[in-house]
């Protein structure tokens, strides 16, 4: 039985650091912004991504697409601040960011985000459970935090 040939994988093109299998960080744990994303998210040309990937400043894959080849850019190199505003416009893509390596400005962001939005979720199961209204809660819990202020105020230790 003849073994299949192995192919050595395909060299990157011409200046761009190849960052595909075998690089020494997991592809499955990352979120890979289009070209055009990153475009938008750090407000800069065409030109200046890719001179900025040729210099190594953002990891790549090469992926294959309509159009021909084409580079996928890791979330987690991008700046604290474009980090923030890619979630914080992809807020379903929070849970995957907690997989990745995030600057630690962007981990305290995606932190603060979740424990606020888990409050929420609260209420909205305590809606349907109760069968109650967002206001009604609302106003029972104002109520019992002012039984709580009264019993402190009045009940000093």
């Amino acid at each position: 039985m003849i073994d299949e040939p192995v192919l050595p994988p395909a060299p990157s093109p011409k200046g761009f650091p190849s960052f595909t299998s075998g690089s020494g960080y997991n592809q499955e744990n990352e979120i890979w912004l289009a070209r055009k994303e990153v475009e938008q998210i750090l407000g800069i040309s065409h030109p200046a991504i890719v001179k900025a990937i040729k210099k190594g400043r953002f990891k790549v894959i090469e992926t294959y697409g309509n159009g021909g080849r084409q580079y996928r850019i890791a979330l987690s190199s991008l700046p604290a601040q474009a980090q923030i505003k890619y979630l914080q416009a992809h807020p379903e893509l929070i849970q995957s960011a907690m997989k990745i390596a995030l600057s630690s400005e962007a981990i305290s962001w995606v932190k603060g985000y979740k424990q606020e939005n888990e409050i929420w979720l609260a209420r909205k199961e305590i809606e349907q459970i109760l069968g109650i209204s967002q206001p009604a809660i609302v106003k029972a819990i104002k109520k019992a935090l002012l039984s709580l202020l009264k019993f402190f105020k009045f009940n000093r230790l």
